[in-house]
């Protein structure tokens, strides 16, 4: 037989129904091995704050059949265990650039053939706008290969995207299943998605059209099915009725159908897909589930920090003593380790899984633990780990721990919780000196350092830096050029985000003023209508490098890694002591709707420029359908 024929559905009918005798000289063959492999597909990604502005990281997690034979590794079959390293497909960024991936394996399932593996990479887009990120390859499960039959796309190639708002802040959806999901079949199956938003935004779910997952048909659409297609509620519950469907059986007697779910976010234009298998298995009614014992967080979310270890115990059983469970994990995060590994097999099974997030890991990570009985009868268990730390200034318990602010101990080192702020000293005769210049009563509004003042030192700031022509004895001038903000809606978190653009005139060396940063810290603050927000980088948050001389740079990231600015010099000869200034700040807690006011910013460095600098936008819109986000442009008010 040709290896070039095509295993149409009519085909696979008629192959299925020889005896398999028949079926073993007949199978449909695929035009080349790469066309088994595919087997699960999800590209997540957030905002990387320590490259340039608009740099994003993604994190792309595939799915593959173990034993093709592409895919060796260092497992005693000769296949891939969790820690090996495989080079599956390319990542397109959207923007006309592409990376192929090296991915390390996470888990593998020997019993049902297959791994999961996650490759991180960042890639910085030349501007702040939406790109489509997307992996499009070949090929899907044959229709009938290595025991398995793949009815509905059977050979397909296989697309998986991720819409990216690049320069806004976000993060995208994540979720996690196994990459087969077992359905009884002739009946209505349900599960629910398991999935989790970095910013508490608000995600609907819908079956992936073919152009974004190259599935032409979806289950139920096809394949004699009399139950309907498939669907997927706004809650994130699957329901499919395989009522009629085909069934395979002989050489090739698992049943598998490929689908695919989008999750997009409101507000925002950020979206990701989560690609699959569901097999159809056939247990009598009497036959009972696994199940998960008490002390396995299912359905939980586990809250810990950079460098705090989490652990848990994921314990099966199943009631029907003779069956053996087969206890296997999906997306487990690179660097947990479990004992003992998974897949297990017994009646009872148990391994502890533990992990150790590192900065670079802040953020919401979804597990599934999967249970399978003798029959084929499956229960799912998702785990979500929050890795945060306290932001010590929002009134809110960030990391979970009951410590709010400065009674946490992560909010030690923060100037926001020092009783006596280092700036205070040098601020106050300064404070007179503008107050004296201006003849306005700005002095009051200077000690910006403390939190307590800093809304009615904003306030102040701008009514007299709009009557104000010079710049302040002794201080700086900055002016905005562009800033956003971008409001939160009702959200277990705070999303709410500054986005800042500006340029500084220092007024001194930019050596001078880098060595105050480093020494003191510097604090911004944000005032726009009723709105009113202070951030604080300790000295040891801010770093400098000098590649070659009169380019002296200043960058400050909190511990968090919530917020960041930097300062660029423009030029060392044209303008010497200017800077251009990029502000990103998340997780703030200002609510919508927005006032329609300009953005008054006010940095405050100590020692030696105590008077303040300060910028004021015009030209503000309110956008979005909730008045959500205010984008303003440049007005500089002190020049």
């Amino acid at each position: 037989m040709s290896t070039d024929r095509k295993c149409t559905p009519d085909r696979m009918k008629r192959v299925l129904a020889l005896p398999a005798l028949a079926v073993l000289s007949l199978m449909c063959l695929s035009t080349a091995a790469s066309a088994t492999h595919f087997r699960f597909g999800q590209i997540t990604w957030k905002p990387d704050t320590s490259g340039p502005a608009n740099t994003v990281e993604f994190s792309v997690t595939l799915g593959y059949r173990r034993s093709f034979s592409s895919f060796t590794g260092t497992y005693s079959d000769g296949f891939t265990q969790p820690g090996d390293v495989v080079n599956p497909d390319s990542l397109n960024f959207g923007d006309g650039n592409s990376v192929s991936l090296q991915a390390t394996v996470t888990d593998i399932n020997i019993a049902e053939d297959w791994f999961l593996a996650e490759a991180t990479v960042v890639h910085t887009y030349g501007s702040a706008s939406t790109f489509l990120a997307f992996l499009d390859s070949g090929n899907r499960s044959s229709l009938c290969a290595s025991g398995n039959a793949h009815l509905n796309n059977p050979d397909g190639g296989y697309r998986v995207e991720t819409s990216v708002d690049v320069g806004t802040g976000n993060s995208s959806p994540v979720s996690c299943l196994p990459p087969i999901v077992r359905c009884r079949q002739g009946e209505l199956c349900t599960f629910d998605l398991p999935t989790s938003d970095n910013d508490g935004d608000t995600l609907a779910f819908s079956l992936s059209t073919q152009a974004q997952s190259g599935i032409a048909i979806q289950p139920g659409a096809a394949n004699q099915c009399t139950g309907g297609v498939a669907t997927v509620a706004p809650s994130g519950t699957y329901s499919w009725d395989s009522t009629g469907c085909d069934l395979a059986s002989g050489a090739c007697s698992r049943t598998f159908y490929s689908t695919q779910v989008t999750m997009s976010e409101s507000p925002g234009n950020a979206k990701a897909a989560i690609d699959f298998f569901i097999e159809l298995v056939n247990c009598a009614p009497t036959d009972l589930p696994p199940s998960y014992g008490p002390a396995t967080p299912c359905g939980s979310t586990l809250s810990t920090t950079p460098g705090t270890t989490v652990a848990f115990s994921v314990d099966v059983s199943d009631n029907d003593t003779l069956d053996v469970v087969e206890s296997s994990s999906a997306c487990v995060p690179v660097g947990a380790t479990t004992t003992p590994p998974f897949p297990q097999s017994g009646n009872p099974v148990s391994s502890v899984v533990s992990w150790t997030p590192t900065a670079a890991d802040i953020g919401q990570h979804v597990m599934t633990f999967s249970a399978t009985d003798t029959c084929g009868q499956q229960t799912l268990c998702a785990v979500t780990i929050d890795v945060s730390q306290e932001i010590c200034d929002n009134g809110l318990d960030d990391d979970g721990d009951s410590l709010v602010d400065c009674a946490d101990p992560d909010c030690a080192t923060s100037l926001v919780c020092q009783p006596t702020p280092t700036s205070t000293p040098s601020a106050t005769p300064v404070a007179t000196d503008t107050a004296t210049a201006t003849n306005t009563p700005t002095a009051t509004s200077t000690p910006t350092a403390t939190a307590p003042a800093t809304s009615t030192a904003t306030a102040t700031s701008t009514a007299t830096a709009s009557q104000t022509p010079t710049i302040p004895p002794g201080g700086s001038a900055f002016i905005l050029r562009k800033v956003r903000l971008k409001a939160n809606t009702a959200r277990k978190r705070p999303n709410g985000r500054i986005i800042a653009r500006g340029v500084l005139d220092v007024n001194a060396p930019l050596q001078v003023f880098s060595s105050d940063v480093l020494a003191n810290g510097i604090s911004v603050h944000v005032t726009s209508g009723s709105l009113s927000r202070s951030i604080v980088w300790a000295a040891g948050d801010c770093t400098s490098k000098e590649p070659r001389p009169g380019r002296l740079s200043i960058r400050c990231l909190t511990q968090d890694r919530n917020h960041l600015i930097k300062f660029r010099p423009v030029s060392g000869i044209i303008a010497p002591n200017v800077y251009q200034v990029k502000l990103s700040s998340k997780r703030h807690t200002f609510v919508p709707p927005m006032a329609l006011a300009p953005v008054t910013v006010v940095l405050d460095v100590s020692g030696l420029d105590p008077a303040d600098t300060i910028g004021e936008t015009g030209t503000c819109k309110v956008k979005g359908s909730k008045s959500q986000k205010l984008n303003c442009r440049e007005k500089g008010i002190i020049q």
